[in-house]
Parts: C-alpha cells; sequence; structure tokens
C-alpha cells in the first residue's frame, strides 16, 4: 500500500472518542473512532463513528438518534471504516475493511452498509468487489453517496487503485476502473459524478473529471497539475487539496496551492472555480499567502448557500475563515488545534474538532454571526 496513502488514512481515523460520551451527563457509550462530521438539511450534525451514527441537536446538547451500524461493520479494533451522507439526509453509509492482522479472520473484502437516518433502519448490506491483494491490507480510500442515497461511489487500494460506482438499494456494480478518483462531488440531481484524478504514488490530483455515474464515462476533463517526466519538484499548476459544489450546482470551487515548479515559501493558496458543465476555469478569489510550506494541506467546506470554512491542517498560526464565494468574509477565529470543520446549512454555524491536552477532543459549535463558541460536547481522551 502507498505508503504516504497510508499516513493520511491514518490521520483520518485518528479521531478516538467515546461516540456516546456527554459532558452533559449522559451514559457514557464505547469508545469508538469518529471519522466525520456532517448536517442533515435541517441543520443537524450527525457524527460517524464505529460504535454507530450519532444525530444531535444544533448546538450538540442533546443525541436526537444512535444508529447501530454494528450488522454491518467490523469491530473497530480490525477494521478501517469510511462514512457518507446523503445530500438529502435522509440515507447514510458506511464501507469497513479488515486490517492487515485480521484478515484470517475477516477475509480482505470490504463489506458496506446502508442506513436510513430517521428509524435507523438497514436498507441493504453487501460487499464492494476491490482492488485486493490477498497478501496486503486493503484500504477504503473513498465513499460518496448520491443525493437521494440510491448510488454510492466507492474507491479502495491495495497496490493498486479501483473506483466503482453501486446501486446502493441492491449492492449491484455499475462500474469500475482501475485508478483512484478523490474529492467525489455529486451533481444536485445526481446525473453528474466531480471527483479529482490521483496520481496514487504521489497522492497529488492531476486532473478534474465529469463522469457518468452510471458508466464511469468521462464528461470533461481540466488538467490540475503537470510534471514532465515524474519530477514533482518541478510540477506546475493547482494543487487542489479540497473540492465544492456551490452557486446552485452551477460551479465547482477548489481548495489548494498555487504550484510553481519548486517553491516552497510565497506560493499563494488557491480557490478556483470551474463550470460544472464544462469544465472550464471560470474565475479564482484573491490568493492568500502561506506562511509555510505550501503544500500543507488545506481543510475545506462548503454549504449548499455558498458559505464556506478553510482551515489549515497543523498550522495554529492561521486562523480559520469562513466566507462567501465572492470573497466576502464573515468570520476569522483564531485557531487552537482545530480541525475537520464543518459548516451548517444555514451558514450560522461551524463545527469543529478541538485537541485539548493528551489528546483531548471536544467537538465544538462556532457561531459565525459572532465568532463565540455556543455549544460543545467532549470525549475521553485518546488512548
Amino acid at each position: 500500500m502507498n505508503p504516504a496513502r497510508r499516513s493520511l488514512f491514518v490521520s483520518l481515523v485518528a479521531l478516538a472518542v467515546a461516540a456516546g460520551a456527554s459532558a452533559c451527563g449522559e451514559s457514557p457509550e464505547a469508545a469508538a473512532a469518529v471519522t466525520m462530521v456532517s448536517y442533515t438539511p435541517d441543520g443537524s450534525p450527525v457524527l460517524f463513528s464505529a460504535a454507530g451514527i450519532d444525530v444531535y441537536d444544533q448546538l450538540l446538547k442533546t443525541r436526537i438518534r444512535r444508529i447501530s451500524t454494528g450488522q454491518v461493520a467490523l469491530p473497530a479494533a480490525a477494521s478501517q471504516s469510511l462514512y457518507s451522507l446523503s445530500a438529502d439526509g435522509t440515507t447514510a453509509a458506511i464501507a469497513s475493511t479488515p486490517k492487515q492482522e485480521t484478515l484470517a479472520v475477516y477475509g480482505n473484502q470490504s463489506r458496506a452498509g446502508v442506513f436510513r437516518i430517521r428509524d435507523g433502519a438497514l436498507l441493504k448490506a453487501f460487499q464492494i468487489r476491490d482492488a485486493t491483494d490477498p497478501t496486503d491490507q486493503l484500504s477504503m480510500l473513498e465513499l460518496a453517496l448520491s443525493p437521494d442515497g440510491r448510488l454510492l461511489f466507492a474507491s479502495t487500494e491495495t497496490y493498486g487503485a479501483r473506483s466503482m460506482v453501486l446501486d446502493a438499494t441492491t449492492g449491484a456494480e455499475l462500474w469500475a476502473q482501475d485508478g483512484w478518483w478523490s474529492h467525489p462531488i455529486w451533481s444536485a440531481d445526481g446525473t453528474t459524478l466531480f471527483a479529482t484524478e490521483m496520481d496514487l504514488s504521489h497522492s497529488l490530483a492531476t486532473s478534474l473529471d465529469a463522469l457518468d455515474p452510471t458508466t464511469g464515462a468521462l464528461k470533461w476533463r481540466s488538467v490540475l497539475l503537470t510534471y514532465p517526466g515524474g519530477d514533482v519538484t518541478e510540477a506546475t499548476g493547482t494543487r487542489l487539496t479540497g473540492l465544492a459544489l456551490v452557486g446552485d450546482g452551477t460551479s465547482l470551487m477548489g481548495s489548494g496551492a498555487t504550484v510553481y515548479g519548486s517553491c516552497s515559501l510565497g506560493c499563494g493558496a488557491s480557490f478556483p472555480f470551474w463550470s460544472a458543465a464544462t469544465g472550464n476555469l471560470t474565475g479564482e478569489l484573491p490568493p492568500q499567502q502561506f506562511v509555510s510550506d505550501p503544500l500543507i494541506y488545506w481543510q475545506f467546506a462548503c454549504n449548499a448557500s455558498d458559505t464556506c470554512v478553510v482551515d489549515m491542517e497543523e498550522q495554529e498560526q492561521l486562523p480559520l475563515r469562513v466566507f462567501k464565494t465572492d470573497g466576502t468574509t464573515l468570520l476569522t477565529a483564531a485557531n487552537g488545534n482545530w480541525e475537520s470543520p464543518v459548516v451548517s446549512p444555514d451558514g450560522n454555524f461551524v463545527v469543529i474538532t478541538d485537541y485539548g491536552e493528551q489528546a483531548q477532543l471536544t467537538l465544538r459549535v462556532l457561531s459565525v454571526p459572532d465568532g463565540t463558541i455556543v455549544g460543545s460536547r467532549s470525549f475521553p481522551p485518546l488512548e
């Protein structure tokens, strides 16, 4: 397995918390690894972990619903998992892959399940035909439900990668191709899948592609990064690390770094726009300046009303920024050990993960209008 990708995957699953534990006196649940926070359209935060799927009120004060995923998910200590919530908030998916040391027990194949959010019903469970080598650990790279939850994009890796779309209602594979497509984003109507084709050996996005989700056929391609002769130190273009659908679905917005050859300091942050219909580059926000290595990862997300949040991983001296896609800044906030910001559908809140002493983790709800912390939920420290 590619060491760079393994490192990235490990960093994603390193948010070990007790998914049901509460700062408000709620009975603690078994320790689990929270890997994602998302929002339903009505503004309810959804926490995904190996212990289950938890739906909360806006300020994280009350857990509304717990959905057990034990029928599908492998034990947390024996597996790695990815999650996805459909844009309409009705359906969630989980995909689990066994760790190297548990292959003899669980086999070397990913398993997936699709759940209904309103009542927790398991709608379908199935296996995924992976890019598998029985001698090496399998990793789930990407998972993304279509807006209505009926289609599921997945990408897996051993020494190579395999990307596919499955019918989430039956588990049937609609198409598959060798290769890794990352940052999957669905069009609002579910008729196009946007993703970046990755150079697996360097974990770099080389092009932004629009695919027919039912056939895998390429609709258009926009080149992002070139490095003739394979020398990434001479790369030119945009090193994309995030992607969002904006402008009522008419545009794609990216986050990343503008790369000029082997520059290390002074390369500007890049926030380009492309037409969702043609892939043509249509504009770019005025670039900001990095204060260190320009290839550091921007954490980036936008909601359906064109409110975006950006944070630079491991760069505490740079503030978290909430802004509109026209460049208007709504909030800048001092960045502690903050990671994985997610903006609410109405744009009034941002959920962040905040690490304290001894890896104590707290989810905080940040008010965008005034910058105050209006809700939080703390969890036991990492083991």
